[in-house]
């Protein structure tokens, strides 16, 4: 009986140390929901752009490019690829209303976001803003890289996004 005794009092003391210790682990509870909060929306999952070597990112924006060109209204377009985003300035039909240009610029957007690269087009049809991306694209197909250009390219995205304030 002693023999017992003397090997179940370590192994009770043992099991008993792990089951404090393991009944002592952090509950995971949900947050509480604020009172007369609206329904949150699930956040998209935003992935980051595929690595592409620059003479794809220069396939792409050709590509996208020639998709603008194929919206009616517009005359020639200038593209800079920048990770699965894209600038896009519009030469436009000198015949177009301004309310035909907000039209036309939202097709090239619809069509150039529907190729699977891109998740983002920036389009402008501003003379300013499409000279300075025609510059960009063409400095960019020479084989410039496009990261020399970042601050820039910054700019005019700064500049074609709604402020919301």
């Amino acid at each position: 009986m002693a023999k017992i005794k003397g090997k179940l009092f370590p192994a009770l003391t043992l099991l008993l140390v792990l089951i404090v210790l393991g009944g002592c682990a952090a509950q995971k509870k949900p947050l509480p929901t604020e009172p007369n909060a609206p329904d949150r929306v699930p956040e998209m999952e935003v992935k980051p752009a595929p690595e592409r070597s620059p003479a794809e990112d220069r396939d792409t924006a050709a590509d996208i490019r020639r998709i603008a060109e194929s919206v009616p209204g517009v005359e020639r377009s200038y593209t800079v690829v920048v990770g699965n985003a894209v600038l896009i300035g519009l030469d436009l039909d000198r015949n177009q209303q301004e309310q035909g240009i907000s039209n036309i610029k939202n097709r090239v957007a619809e069509k150039a976001e529907a190729d699977s690269r891109i998740v983002r087009a920036y389009v402008s049809s501003d003379p300013d803003t499409t000279a300075r991306i025609r510059e960009l694209a063409d400095n960019v197909r020479k084989g410039r890289p496009v990261t020399e250009y970042l601050d820039e390219i910054g700019e005019i995205i700064q500049r074609l996004t709604p402020q919301t304030d």
